[in-house]
């Protein structure tokens, strides 16, 4: 029979408050950095309080292990925090392409492409960057890059989808 030292247990319970403090500092930047919250976002803070707030430490709440949040069929902390980083060192012209594709060819407004690359782990890479800063950023890049016909084009007031292959091939 083996015994734990009490050193060997606080190490392993400061371990998971530090996870319990990253997943924190994730919902938070999230919720710093978009100015209106959407029912994902607050499901992201819900999910990680819920299971912040385990007494067992089981870790994650049922409607996260089903993959969307029971009463709305939004993504739920789980899926979110998985796709977290997947936009970490990503410009903003490859993150809203990524968000376009995976839209299936339906236009989005620039404000939500910026919304749903800052949950994927996009940053400007510049301290203290505001919400709207990357939003203005977003719009600036997408528009000038609609005006050049690369990648992107505008269909609407503030909304862009992917150039058609056609259309790149032309320009």
């Amino acid at each position: 029979m083996t015994t734990t030292s009490p050193l060997a247990v606080i190490e392993l319970e400061i371990q998971r408050k530090q996870q319990e403090i990253a997943e924190l500092e994730r919902v938070a930047k999230i919720l710093r950095v978009l100015p209106d919250h959407s029912p994902e976002e607050f499901e992201a803070v819900a999910g990680v309080l819920r299971r912040l707030g385990n007494t067992d430490r089981s870790g994650i709440p049922n409607s996260a292990q089903r993959g969307t949040s029971a009463n709305n069929g939004t993504p739920n902390v789980a899926s979110l925090m998985d796709r977290s980083t997947d936009f970490v060192n990503m410009v903003i012209a490859e993150c809203a392409a990524q968000i376009l594709s995976e839209n299936k060819g339906m236009p989005l407004h620039y404000r939500k492409l910026a919304e749903q690359s800052v949950l994927r782990g996009y940053s400007s890479g510049r301290e203290g960057t505001t919400a709207e800063k990357v939003v203005s950023s977003f719009k600036q890049t997408l528009n000038r890059m609609a005006r050049e016909g690369d990648r992107f084009e505008r269909s609407g007031p503030g909304m862009f989808r992917l150039l058609a292959k056609g259309k790149a091939d032309e320009g």
